[in-house]
């Protein structure tokens, strides 16, 4: 039997669609999921805030945002700009 994981199928297509390595899709996304958890005070807290604020009527402070650099996220930058760098030698032909 034949399986297809639909998040897969996405992958490739996203993949298919620019041109582009799966490597460089799942390098930049995972990039862009890690920035979004290891920052505080972003739109995604805003959102949280204001919700909680309608649900139960407390105001609550605004947060100012921040950004905490961790391994995981320098790793995964690293990762996307070697991706990206392989890519671009691949499109100019410089490497086979």
């Amino acid at each position: 039997m034949f399986y297809v994981n639909i998040r897969n199928c996405g992958n490739f297509l996203t993949a298919a669609i620019f041109s582009i390595r799966y490597i460089e899709v799942i390098g930049l996304l995972f990039t862009v999921i890690l920035f979004t958890f290891s920052s505080s005070g972003g739109s995604w807290t805003r959102y949280i805030d204001s919700k909680i604020s309608a649900q139960t009527g407390i105001i609550l402070e605004k947060e100012p945002f921040f950004f905490r650099m961790n391994p995981a996220l320098l790793v995964s930058i690293l990762y996307t700009i070697i991706g990206l760098i392989i890519f671009i030698l691949l499109i100019s032909i410089i490497i086979l």
